[in-house]
């Protein structure tokens, strides 16, 4: 059979329904006791195609059939272990990693549960691109959980994640004021899964700088004794509270900030301070991620600009949302929210800006000279030699962006109040 024939026949509505098509699928449950799938029948159809002259009906097939079993699926890809390299994170054949996380806190917790609905929230995760799922490793006012039996199944979860190209970073201490371990003892047996966990992180604590109420000072003072693990990368916990800046917690691989929630700017203020990650990041040398920021904030062009504004910046994202506490996929405003924080990011993406440097508003050796203030609240862009983008939050009408040094915007790709543009000189 020709190749074209070929594609013709797996292609083809008609065709599936055909007689051979028939006769194959019986043949398949006789042989293996149940129906073949689309892949199992496109391995039939091309050996038909190209490996016998005709078809001379059952007995060929039949014989087809025992002379090429199906192959087994092949193993999914090794995920690659992470380290520190400067001011990014890297695998092991040293490519950039680029933070596309969301929250999963309570995956551990329904795991002990269901495996299924964990292993669904992994398949969504995976299909929307999330390379991150960040989770609780002890509750217990979300739920109830034991430091033991978070332990227990965290192998079986980065399993899981892994799998689907994903990784696990793990918040070691949570709730400690609420429940007396030993902290101590918990991280480090945290910690030491990951000489068998190739893709778990380890964020140390929760929230422990300013010293959330749900934690005691313990927890803080075990978080802080280490600076890295062993083939992975370590995080001493996230800071919160406004202290986007703060370089407090910065003594791991990585830091992980909770950046400023606060009202303000007409609904602005917690995009915007989202920025100061690239601060923190220029100050303390390390990778900056965006770890869980404002849930209850679902505005489409917010949620735009924040996916933007951290790929413009260099720091990892995390979404999270109410459903994030615990183990539930997002679903109407929050999907939409999710789906909108992704394009902000893949657009930015799509410019190969990653390499280049982020320039503010007014900088001299940036794009732009000034804008007007009272028309926008911020104007940050990324540039890679004579390409860029330029992101401006808040809008109320023209910017009136006076650029410099050749730059000039070519589109705008953004939505009603943050104009996205692509930048040339």
């Amino acid at each position: 059979m020709s190749d074209a024939w070929y594609d013709h026949w797996v292609a083809t509505e008609t065709v599936r329904d055909s007689g051979t098509v028939r006769e194959v699928r019986r043949l398949h449950r006789e042989e293996w006791g149940n129906e073949p799938d689309e892949g199992v029948l496109r391995h039939y159809l091309y050996r038909l195609a190209f490996e016998e002259d005709r078809w001379q009906g059952r007995a060929d097939l039949a014989r087809i059939i025992e002379r090429h079993p199906l192959p087994p699926p092949p193993p999914p890809p090794a995920i690659q272990r992470l380290h520190r390299s400067g001011r990014w994170l890297r695998t092991e054949d040293e490519a950039r990693f680029l933070w596309r996380g969301m929250s999963g806190f309570g995956l551990l917790y329904r795991l002990r549960m269901s495996e299924d609905d964990v292993a669904l929230f992994l398949d969504r995760a995976q299909e929307a691109q999330i390379n991150v799922v960040r989770v609780l490793t002890t509750a217990v006012h979300l739920f109830d959980l034991h430091p033991d039996v978070g332990v227990a199944y965290l192998p079986r979860l980065c399993e899981l994640a892994a799998e689907r190209g994903i990784y696990i970073e793990a918040v070691a201490l949570a709730d400690s004021q609420a429940r007396s371990y030993a902290e101590d003892e918990h991280l480090i047996r945290v910690r030491g899964l990951v000489a068998t966990c190739s893709n778990l992180l380890v964020e140390g604590g929760n929230e422990l700088e300013p010293l959330h109420p749900t934690q005691r000072p313990d927890a803080r003072e075990a978080a802080l004794k280490y600076a890295t693990v062993p083939g992975g990368v370590y995080a001493q916990g996230s800071t919160h509270n406004g202290l986007d800046e703060s370089s407090a917690l910065a003594g791991g691989d990585y830091v992980p900030v909770h950046f400023d929630r606060s009202d303000g700017e007409e609904g602005w203020r917690w995009v915007r301070h989202t920025k100061e990650g690239w601060n923190l990041s220029e100050s303390t040398g390390k990778f900056v991620v965006n770890d869980e920021s404002r849930r209850d904030d679902l505005n489409l062009d917010r949620q735009f600009a924040l996916g933007a504004l951290c790929r413009i910046c260099g720091i990892g994202d995390t979404f999270h949302y109410d459903g994030g506490r615990y183990w539930d996929w997002p679903i109407e405003d929050a999907a939409l929210a999710r789906e909108q924080r992704r394009h902000g990011w893949d657009i930015v993406g799509k410019m190969a800006l990653d390499d280049g440097v982020f320039k503010n508003a007014t900088w001299s050796d940036g794009p732009i000279r000034s804008f007007n203030t009272n028309r926008a609240l911020r104007c940050y862009s990324r540039v890679n030699g004579d390409r860029g983008m330029t992101l401006v939050l808040r809008c109320n009408g023209e910017p009136e962006i006076e650029w410099q040094h050749g730059w000039h915007p070519v589109r705008d790709v953004g939505v009603p109040t943050a104009k996205l543009f692509e930048i040339v000189r």
